[in-house]
């Protein structure tokens, strides 16, 4: 992209770049033809203004008598060359749109999460206020153990994902289960021991038509009344709505070491 903000915000840059776009991203291509069609532009006013310039002159038959005169333009054909490229970016400009990256542009991009008019507003306070009920709701069914109604906060075939050392290894892996996979790993985990509960200490939730993303601080604790691990942690969710209902489609979370 041109650096030179002499070149990049000039006017017939534009218009070269009109019939040449490709030539932002080859620098001295692009030096090279903003020269030539700045003799063409400068060869093209001389023409238009040349029947407007006059000189008087004082002799001694002809006082105060303005002359007329043409002044001899040079013409080379890299005038030519840079007039013609001008005339067709002219013609390509009326044709076509130009578009500019938005850093030339200088205008900033609206944020598509936030709402376009005043109507869109409480729409989306709405369905945020939507999302965050789903998810309260998973964290009670999720300490409640209730693995029927745990899974039902899923769409068919979502995933859960966290990193695990596993047993006999030192080094950290990927472990990605499916809904049913977890629950059937449950009683391993959650459900071992007496006391286990998760809860949403905060939120932050960004809407996109049917998809939600979700960042939720959590807390968490597990064991006996004698032995009870408490921790905190992060999980991510992307939820789609269908049919009026918001699910999980992905669920993946972080947690420190209890």
């Amino acid at each position: 992209m041109i650096k030179d903000s002499a070149i990049g915000n000039s006017k017939w840059w534009l218009l070269l770049r009109a019939i040449l776009p490709h030539a932002q991203n080859r620098p001295g291509y692009a030096r090279k033809l903003h020269r030539l069609t700045h003799l063409g532009r400068e060869w093209w006013l001389q023409l238009v203004n040349s029947g407007s310039k006059h000189q008087t002159y004082a002799t001694s038959t002809n006082r105060e008598r303005p002359i007329i005169t043409t002044p001899m333009i040079r013409t080379t054909p890299a005038h030519v060359l840079g007039s013609t490229i001008l005339a067709l970016g002219a013609l390509s400009c009326t044709q076509r749109t130009v578009y500019l990256p938005a850093e030339e542009l200088a205008v900033e991009q609206p944020d598509k999460s936030s709402p376009q008019t005043s109507g869109a507003a409480p729409e989306r306070a709405a369905i945020k206020a939507a999302v965050k009920a789903e998810l309260e709701q998973y964290y009670a069914d999720f300490s409640a153990r209730d693995w029927e109604l745990f899974s039902d906060h899923f769409w068919p075939g979502a995933t859960v994902a966290t990193t695990w050392v596993p047993a006999g290894e030192t080094k950290k892996q990927v472990m990605l289960s499916t809904i049913p996979e977890f629950v059937a790993k449950a009683p391993e985990g959650p459900g071992s021991m007496p006391i286990f509960a998760e809860w949403m200490n905060s939120v932050s939730i960004r809407i996109e038509g049917d998809l939600a993303t979700a960042r939720a601080e959590y807390g968490a604790h597990f064991g006996t009344e004698d032995n009870l691990m408490e921790w905190e942690g992060v999980d991510v969710f992307a939820l789609f709505n269908c049919d009026g209902r918001w699910r999980i489609s992905s669920l993946s979370f972080a947690s420190e070491s209890p």
